[in-house]
This record gives C-alpha cells, structure tokens and sequence, in this order.
C-alpha cells in the first residue's frame, strides 16, 4: 500500500466529497477517483457508499480509516526527530533515513530504499 493512496483515501473519507477532496490534495477529481477504485479493487472490499449527491464511508472504510490516520501520524513522528535535527543529515544513517523519507513522499517501493552494510 503506498502512501499516495492512503492520503487520498483519508482525504475523501474526511471531505465525503470527491471535489473537496481533490481540491485538498492539489489534484483533479478524476485521478483521485480512480485512485480509490484502484485502492477498493486492491483491497477486494467497497470503502465508500457513492450517490450522486453524496459519499458515505462504509464500514470498512471507517475502520480503514482510524487505521490510516495512525499509519500517516507514524511516519510523521517517525521524520519529525531527523527533520528537527538537521546536523544529523550528515551521517551515513541519517542519509538513508533521509532517502527513505523522500522515497515515502513519492511512494516509492520500500525495496528502494537503502539497506546499511
């Protein structure tokens, strides 16, 4: 599951409104639509109830959603100690930390990011 995805489901699921949401997120409402029925596909589970005047969040996406939030809040306090302490960027380890920070930000594959010797 990337990250990308997630943020987009939390966005929605918090908006229940696709145009809100892509707004949100700095993109069009189509790719972001597609996105959540790429991420409904992935999970073999419907996350949200569509009519054409509103979005509701199923049961299933209400518990994927606590879950999301807690995932996104890790990673964030899991960066916050490295972008806090800058002079720490200079070592070897905070470099990969550093790489696996960004390669995060633009969904990467984990398997992308470096391993120690």
């Amino acid at each position: 599951m990337n990250h990308k995805l997630m943020q987009s489901f939390m966005a929605v699921a918090e908006e229940l409104h696709f145009g809100r949401a892509a707004a949100r997120l700095h993109i069009s409402q189509p790719p972001l639509t597609k996105q959540i029925q790429q991420l409904e596909q992935a999970m073999g589970v419907r996350l949200l109830e569509r009519t054409k005047r509103k979005v509701e969040l199923t049961a299933a996406g209400r518990v994927f959603l606590d879950e999301v939030r807690a995932v996104l809040h890790q990673t964030e306090q899991a960066v916050e100690p490295i972008v806090a302490k800058p002079a720490i960027l200079l070592s070897d380890s905070s470099t990969r930390l550093s790489t696996a920070w960004c390669l995060l930000s633009s969904n990467a594959s984990p398997s992308a990011i470096p391993r120690s010797s």
